[in-house]
């Protein structure tokens, strides 16, 4: 596995990468980090991701729909698109949006079961995609245990309420996201 792209807690990228292993829990940095929610294009539903049984984060949760730290000398673009391709063997570039929005948060996780602080750099990715061809989708690696679709309400339901199955991410990681998606789900209804 290469080194992945970390920065310093100035959100500055350093110029070497570091090895996953010493770059989780390491408070001294933020591994960056390119996630990618994907949307139907009638605006109701979100694809989340169930990860693996056998992972060792986030085991058997629902998740963001795409994610993967940005390896280093690789761009959070360049990244989305690889694991997309990894995870659900799709090509996302026609249906992502070209300017990432950058946000910063720090998450306790577990790894191996081991907890340790996650700080991280995320570049947060939307696709619209068609909903036959969200249905459609399946995993494509043992990262992932499947794909599932919610109506975009009952997601926000899931975030409300703390659901368990839901990956435990800081609740203004969420908030960020369910903003956008609401703009983007209203914006999708002036365009209909």
């Amino acid at each position: 596995m290469p080194n992945i792209a970390v920065a310093s807690l100035k959100h500055r990228r350093l110029k070497k990468g570091l090895f996953i292993g010493d770059a989780h829990g390491n408070e001294c940095v933020e591994c960056i980090n390119a996630h990618c929610w994907i949307l139907s294009s009638d605006g109701s539903y979100i694809l989340l991701q169930r990860r693996a049984k056998t992972e060792r984060v986030f085991t058997n949760m629902l998740d963001i729909s795409i994610a993967g730290h940005v390896d280093w000398g690789e761009d959070p673009k360049t990244t989305i698109i690889r694991e997309t391709k990894e995870e659900a063997n799709i090509d996302i570039r026609k249906y992502i949006n070209n300017k990432p929005k950058k946000i910063y948060f720090s998450e306790n996780s577990m790894f191996s079961g081991t907890q340790f602080k996650h700080n991280q750099q995320a570049y947060i990715f939307y696709a619209i995609i068609d909903h036959k061809l969200i249905t459609n989708i399946q995993n494509q690696n043992e990262e992932v245990g499947g794909f599932e679709l919610y109506t975009i309400e009952s997601f926000i339901d899931m975030v409300n309420d703390k659901n368990e199955e839901l990956a435990p991410h800081p609740m203004e990681y969420y908030k960020v996201i369910i903003h956008d998606i609401l703009s983007i789900k209203h914006t999708m209804s002036i365009n209909f």
